[in-house]
């Protein structure tokens, strides 16, 4: 059973669609990592993942229970960073996390606050009150009192905001060791670098619609680049002649995109030569997360 799965979700403000026919399965221990331009419906999926507002139609459901009537069962399982942290100035961290511990009635001790303070980077700073936090440490204290709890599933929205390069090196880290420990983290981001590194599955959304989805590893695969004169002669003849892959090869800038594991056979030459198109150059590319996003946010 997937601890994540998402089924034809859609969400409608009045008659705007936030998100539409969303469907996602995640398993467990997996690092799935969210990928979106502002107002693609990334917080909106993920309000309705934790029960904060109810879908139009379709489901969602965590480790076999339906969010949107179940969610207070999972408040132990599932633990969630969404939008701005905000904490009772006064406090320290310690405190900050002592009062969340007895809030939740896990009445953790100071050697568990502790740990969770330094695993966050922040023990040093530790007796300091979080009004004299910046964003970003206020960002790593709320991943610590989201894993107070030591939950299945850690959902957290644009967790790298305000964080320095060190501080995202070290969410990374620890991202990856609860991946590893078996918690299953869904995360919203906007640094497609980062998330290539921490990620192992990913879906793009734009519009309120999943692009594309899959593993990171099928998904950062070579295509190949042709130059042709002229292009878009070049092009139709391409999609002719090979109509399952006519989404995927198309124009970018000057050049044709071609999957990988597309096979240029003999007849694509002659039907070039039959229409004085003429081939410069083809060569292969590997794609990032950014430019499979670029990809996604130009086919709309």
């Amino acid at each position: 059973m997937n601890v994540i799965e998402i089924d034809n979700l859609t969400k409608y403000y009045s008659t705007i669609p936030a998100i539409e026919d969303v469907s996602i399965s995640i398993s467990k221990g997996t690092v799935f990592g969210l990928i979106g331009p502002n107002g693609s419906g990334k917080t909106t999926l993920i309000r309705l993942l934790i029960g904060l507002t109810r879908p139009s139609s379709g489901s969602s459901f965590i480790l076999g229970k339906n969010t949107a009537t179940e969610f207070s069962s999972l408040t132990r399982n599932v633990s969630a960073v969404v939008e701005t942290p905000s904490f009772f100035p006064g406090l320290t961290a310690v405190q900050t996390l002592r009062t969340l511990s007895d809030y939740s009635g896990e009445k953790s001790c100071e050697r568990r606050l502790c740990e969770l303070l330094e695993l966050v980077g922040l023990l040093d700073a530790r007796n300091k009150k979080v009004e004299r936090y910046s964003l970003g440490m206020k960002q790593r204290l709320a991943v610590a009192g989201a894993l107070l709890s030591r939950p299945e599933v850690l959902i957290l929205d644009e967790p790298t905001n305000g964080l320095d390069p060190t501080g995202v090196m070290e969410l990374r880290s620890l991202l990856l060791n609860a991946s590893s420990a078996g918690t299953t983290v869904f995360v919203s981001s906007h640094m497609l670098s980062e998330l290539e590194r921490t990620c192992s599955q990913v879906a793009f959304i734009v519009g309120g619609r999943v692009k594309r989805s899959g593993m990171v590893t099928d998904l950062l695969s070579t295509s190949m680049k042709m130059k042709a004169d002229p292009a878009e002669k070049a092009l139709s003849i391409l999609r002719a002649r090979f109509p399952v892959f006519a989404k995927e090869i198309r124009m970018d800038g000057d050049e044709i995109r071609i999957p990988s594991d597309f096979n240029l056979s003999p007849e694509v030459s002659d039907d070039f030569a039959a229409n004085a198109v003429t081939v410069y150059e083809i060569v292969n590319k590997r794609l990032g997360l950014e430019e499979i996003f670029q990809e996604c946010v130009n086919e709309v």
